[in-house]
């Protein structure tokens, strides 16, 4: 009697093996195809993902855009031909501003005898204002008010001088400062005064509380690597946080991570960098 079941039990036992692991085989594929999409569902996403970063779809008001580029287009496509276009009109428009600074000032590189910088850069001489052609300082004081106002013979150097591109404006950084920060090139345009003008860089910082110390940058960029080290202990606890949040880099206008940028790649700048920048034309004190 059992040995007439046998044949029957080994049978129903292969059944039940081949369709439990058929089941589980088919669970198996089912959650690989769950975790891993096909190519065709990815290509769909894709081109979702694509047509939903078009300007101008449903419910979203693209009018703050700064290209103002019509409905429909990349915000990324219309920066980079903003791009391309800067960096074709880039001579065109260093040319321009060279022909203004040399018609209003006499560029030449002259230096004081003896007298430099603290760190030992020739001070120079300039840039002084050029006069109109035919007028001599001797005749422009003594003329009256009016009359140069009538003649239009005041010099124009004492005016304010625009910016190199004054239609889009922004920070512009002098080429050694470019040179230790790559960041802060401007593909549009570039520093216009001549380099025998510019103060020493890095620039000197001077503390009031401690005049006796001099330049106590010690030939270094201030920065968010050193300006611990340079400066505890020389400021307040107070003050050292407050160089902390100066050195800190955030987007700025032109150097930002949006494509309306003007610098080539995404970029920030911190405020220390601006304040070393303005101090090409005030000088550097805390």
């Amino acid at each position: 009697m059992r040995t007439s079941k046998s044949p029957w039990l080994l049978a129903s036992g292969l059944f039940v093996g081949a369709y439990i692991t058929s089941a589980l085989y088919g669970a198996a594929e089912t959650l690989v195809r769950a975790e891993k999409p096909g190519e065709e569902k990815r290509a769909r996403d894709n081109s979702a993902i694509e047509k939903t970063k078009e300007k101008g779809f449903d419910g979203v008001d693209f009018s703050y855009d700064l290209f103002g580029g019509p409905p429909g287009q990349s915000a990324t496509q219309l920066g980079e031909a903003a791009m391309a276009k800067d960096i074709a009109d880039k001579p065109k428009v260093m040319a321009k501003h060279a022909r203004l600074l040399k018609e209003r000032y006499k560029l030449d590189c002259k230096t004081h005898s003896g007298v430099t910088m603290t760190n030992g850069k020739p001070q120079p001489i300039g840039p002084t204002v050029q006069l109109k052609e035919g007028v001599t300082w001797e005749a422009l004081a003594q003329m009256e008010t009016d009359e140069i106002r009538k003649q239009k013979v005041f010099p124009s150097g004492f005016m304010r001088l625009p910016h190199v591109k004054h239609e889009v404006g922004g920070q512009v950084f002098p080429q050694k400062q470019v040179e230790q920060f790559p960041r802060l090139e401007r593909f549009d345009v570039e520093f216009d005064l001549p380099d025998c003008f510019l103060p020493e860089f890095p620039p000197p910082i001077f503390l009031t509380t401690h005049p006796e110390l001099g330049d106590v940058s010690q030939g270094e960029v201030l920065s968010d690597d050193n300006f611990d080290r340079l400066f505890r202990g020389l400021i307040t606890p107070v003050q050292l946080d407050g160089l902390r949040m100066l050195v800190t880099q955030f987007p700025q206008e032109e150097f930002n991570l949006t494509p309306d940028r003007k610098s080539p790649k995404p970029s920030w700048e911190s405020r220390a960098s601006i304040a070393t920048s303005t101090s090409i034309r005030q000088g550097n004190s805390i």
